[in-house]
């Protein structure tokens, strides 16, 4: 059996926080500045905003990057 080796820690590293987070719908739709979830579905369906399916259910999940674009009206 194979098994996964982990790299040895760098002392003194720290990788950086996440920037663009992964983001619930009703994380993103408070950030957005307390819009409802719904909204944001809204837009997620007219392909005005990005978003990934997960188990391909109703549950969403954006990046914060991707919110931040469709505010400023250019999202993707």
């Amino acid at each position: 059996m194979l098994h996964a080796v982990q790299p040895a820690p760098v002392s003194g590293f720290s990788a950086p926080p996440d920037s663009d987070p992964w983001l619930s719908l009703e994380a993103a739709a408070q950030l957005a500045g307390d819009l409802h979830p719904t909204t944001l579905r809204r837009a997620i369906k007219a392909k005005r905003l990005r978003a990934v399916r997960i188990n391909g259910g109703r549950v969403f999940r954006l990046r914060r990057s991707w919110v931040d674009s469709w505010l400023l009206g250019s999202a993707e």
